[in-house]
């Protein structure tokens, strides 16, 4: 396809019959297309990129900040013997003796819920404790996935409501532009023809 035919499919070309308004149009037309299929992923992908990291550092101060250590114990017995049953036939595992060492160098025993009920004596589970080695509650999990996609997601519906909005007014600018000079033309082609001043 020559050039010049894309440019005169586009509104580009040096039609003279073409207004000025036209022109700002189609380029306006060629720009938002350009930024939505270019500009649009790229900045949706850093601002999801950048709350990634955002979430993931901020889970990892807050962590440290209460003094909570993902630590290793190791189960003393089969977590097969600590099943609870209850009596609708639903089972839940039970604290399992354990031993670890501490941040501080002191070794612990004590009972902790492992993971599956097919650990056994021996295993490595992980565990959450204060620095003395007294067993804490586990942080809550960092989600930094979530905080990406939902700041994709508003940026990618914040840039398109805003270049649509970029749109619309350029547009009726436009439009209100192309009418004001249909009307002053009107005025002047009307005197010629009913003879009136």
């Amino acid at each position: 396809m020559k050039a010049s035919r894309l440019a005169r499919m586009l509104g580009m070309d040096r039609n003279p019959l073409r207004r000025g308004t036209d022109r700002v149009e189609s380029w306006l037309t060629l720009v938002v297309t350009l930024a939505l299929l270019v500009g649009g992923p790229l900045v949706v992908w850093q601002a999801g990129a950048a709350a990634y990291r955002g979430a993931a550092a901020a889970a990892a101060r807050d962590q440290q900040s209460q003094h909570r250590y993902q630590i290793t114990a190791v189960l003393r017995d089969d977590a097969s013997k600590y099943v609870i049953t209850n009596g609708d036939q639903s089972t839940q595992q039970g604290p399992v003796p354990a031993r670890w060492t501490a941040p501080d160098g002191t070794t612990h025993d004590g009972a902790v819920v492992p993971p599956s009920a097919g650990d056994r004596s021996g295993d490595p589970v992980t565990i959450s404790t204060d620095r003395q080695g007294n067993l804490t509650q586990p942080p809550p999990p960092a989600d930094p996935m979530s905080a990406a996609l939902g700041t994709g997601v508003t940026v990618a519906v914040g840039f398109l409501v805003g270049t649509v909005a970029v749109v619309i007014v350029t547009r009726w600018l436009l439009n209100r532009r192309r009418m004001a000079k249909w009307q002053l033309e009107w005025l002047l082609v009307e005197r010629r023809w009913t003879g009136r001043r």
